[in-house]
């Protein structure tokens, strides 16, 4: 099977067929590669991070991104992705979307990408230590309407491991050189 075939398969058959070829590691297997340099990727929901904790060390990438984030030679990487012999464990709940997140980031040239078998629910399993879950960010505080002194309304979300993302509002002015940005959003 490879991308754009147009036949119809079922998850459990692409999901055997993404598990092809791909370092799958227990949860001994990937703390102790984490603490010699690979990059432990957890692509939990916020809600599930909270739940059962924070992964020590991993870095929180937004499953929707995950490409964008790792590929060393996209302008939306991160800095961590410095090439494409990396050791990448991506890390989900139970270990079945992490399986297909790793075989993508195969498919886009990020060879040593692997997954956690079981997830983190298997590394609960192993008493494997976790951080508390972070409490979620209460609701975003009411402002009054008007325009601000510098004409914008910004609002700064923290999403997590290292990620912050400001929203603007549009200017109520316009600059001829207005900043366009392109990359995933998502």
């Amino acid at each position: 099977m490879s991308i754009g075939d147009a036949r119809e398969v079922g998850i459990e058959e692409t999901l055997a067929a993404s598990r092809v070829g791909i370092r799958r590691l227990t949860a001994v297997q990937a703390m102790a590669a984490a603490k010699t340099g690979a990059l432990l990727v957890d692509t939990r929901t916020e809600l599930q991070r909270q739940e059962q904790g924070e992964l020590p060390g991993a870095l929180v990438i937004d499953r929707t991104v995950l490409e964008w984030r790792l590929d060393p030679a996209c302008e939306a990487r991160i800095p961590e992705a410095v090439d494409y012999d990396t050791d990448i464990i991506v890390v989900c709940r139970q270990g079945y979307s992490s399986s297909l997140a790793a075989a993508s980031l195969r498919a886009i040239g990020l060879r040593r990408a692997a997954d956690l078998i079981g997830g983190v629910e298997a590394w609960i399993a192993a008493g494997l230590p976790l951080l508390p879950g972070r409490p979620a960010p209460g609701p975003p505080t009411e402002r009054r309407p008007g325009p601000r002194p510098d004409h914008q309304a910004n609002r700064d979300l923290d999403l997590g491991g290292h990620l912050r993302v400001t929203i603007r509002s549009p200017r109520t002015t316009r600059t001829p050189h207005a900043e366009s940005d392109t990359r995933p959003h998502e």
